[in-house]
């Protein structure tokens, strides 16, 4: 958890935003689960924090939006372009790929 919580903040994902706790966690589920659904992820991920999967989806599309809205760092450039707009899959995912062949080294 914590390679999750150290590339989260080198992308310069908002720590104070409602459901980075949600974030990381689907990071880690995901990375157990390789190719899971989403819907199944979220389900997993609101099971674990006593909410519906619904709050966790859209917590998880807040962070990014906001994350996507303001300057992106050079990592995140790197991992995924000068993008305006990411889906929740395809940060995850790549996210997780990051973390789990990568690590933290940045």
């Amino acid at each position: 958890m914590n390679k999750i919580f150290n590339v989260l903040y080198k992308l310069g994902i908002p720590l104070e935003l409602n459901g980075f706790e949600y974030l990381m966690d689907a990071l880690t589920v995901y990375n157990e689960n390789i190719g899971i659904t989403m819907k199944a992820l979220y389900n997993i991920v609101a099971e674990r924090h006593s909410v519906k999967s619904e709050t966790v989806r859209a917590n998880i599309v807040n962070i990014l939006k906001v994350t996507c809205a303001s300057k992106k760092n050079n990592l995140f450039i790197r991992m995924f372009g000068e993008t305006d707009v990411l889906t929740n899959k395809k940060f995850i995912a790549t996210v997780a790929k990051y973390v789990k062949y990568s690590g933290d080294r940045e």
